[in-house]
């Protein structure tokens, strides 16, 4: 990595930290997340026991990702969601991330139901 990506990404962070409980930021983060990588979006949900979750924000570089995401995905999708299974399971704090092949098995007729989605 050359010195330029990793002065970019150094100043990313300490934008990010200094943004923290500021209005900004979710923009903030977002640019922290593309100088580490090339997201196609940022989305930040409440969820809740009852009723779809909240959308605290949600970016993308294309209107279109989030084009659907009240008819489809508040409207009753996100009961599919594999995080919202999280929480329905009182999951600790943390960072969690999809195990792609998990996914895959799930969405497979021949797997078990029962196997996590995801890993800490």
């Amino acid at each position: 990595m050359s010195q330029a990506a990793d002065s970019t990404q150094e100043a990313a962070i300490a934008n990010a930290i200094s943004a923290l409980r500021q209005k900004g930021f979710a923009v903030a983060l977002w640019d922290l997340f593309r100088s580490l990588a090339q997201p196609d979006n940022l989305i930040v949900l409440a969820y809740r026991d009852s009723g779809p979750p909240v959308v605290l924000t949600h970016l993308a570089g294309h209107r279109r990702v989030f084009q659907r995401l009240e008819t489809t995905y508040l409207a009753g999708a996100y009961r599919l969601d594999p995080f919202f299974a999280l929480h329905l399971t009182r999951a600790g704090d943390g960072a969690y991330r999809l195990q792609m092949r998990s996914v895959a098995a799930a969405i497979s007729s021949t797997t078990s139901a029962k196997q996590p989605l995801w890993m800490k």
